[in-house]
């Protein structure tokens, strides 16, 4: 994920002033940031004594437009725990892409699971997964992708359904936003639609924090 930041940061064209969000809370929390010539903000240190780096940059990602806040904490916990959270709406924009994708690649069945982007294997390898407990309002605005019912619900406890349900109304349904936790470590991705001023950053960000220590609680080593 963090070569496609890289990549974003070699970029000459100019980029909102959108990480001012990621910036603040990163002081916050004692991380490094700094700002780039092209307007970019990155921020890296540890995040619950582990390491943690975050980036506000222009997306290279088909199904986020404009400019992509993303961050990834690098927490050591056992690889074979899979889970996604994400918008329903991204979940529906990513089908319709995967339709064409799978169509695109029928005379290249052979290499077409090395060509399919990260979130369409996903689609096609974890399943829908749902629970009594949260509300049909949660349920209609996210999905959990996974292939452990209990995992899930563990790790999505109360205050986590809870935190997730209190988005800002800036944060709307239709936003690409998830966070997945796979390979030992916990992603985020967003798609920033305006000027950030630490409403929807700060609540993505807190987010991913919540869920960062309740999985290395759950699922460390």
């Amino acid at each position: 994920m963090f070569e496609k930041l890289k990549n974003a940061f070699r970029s000459s064209a100019p980029v909102p002033a959108s990480g001012d969000g990621l910036a603040h809370w990163a002081v916050d929390r004692m991380l490094s940031h700094h700002q780039l010539a092209n307007g970019a903000t990155v921020a890296e240190g540890l995040l619950l004594d582990r390491p943690f780096q975050a980036g506000c940059a222009p997306s290279s990602r088909p199904y986020i437009q404009g400019v992509e806040l993303m961050a990834r904490a690098d927490l050591g916990l056992r690889d074979d725990v899979n889970i996604i959270v994400m918008h329903r709406a991204l979940k529906r924009a990513l089908e319709k892409a995967a339709s064409h994708t799978y169509a695109d690649a029928t005379a290249q069945l052979r290499t077409a699971h090395k060509a399919l982007p990260e979130e369409l294997v996903w689609l096609s390898v974890y399943r829908d997964a749902g629970w009594p407990g949260p509300t049909p309002d949660f349920w209609a605005r996210y999905c959990v992708l996974t292939d452990n019912l209990e995992s899930a619900r563990e790790w999505l406890y109360a205050d986590a359904i809870e935190c997730l349900g209190d988005a800002p109304a800036a944060l709307r349904p239709v936003t690409p936003f998830l966070i997945a936790l796979t390979r030992g470590k916990v992603y985020l991705r967003l798609q920033m639609e305006a000027m950030d001023d630490g409403v929807v950053s700060h609540h993505a960000l807190d987010t991913l924090e919540q869920l960062s220590a309740r999985a290395v609680k759950l699922f460390g080593r």
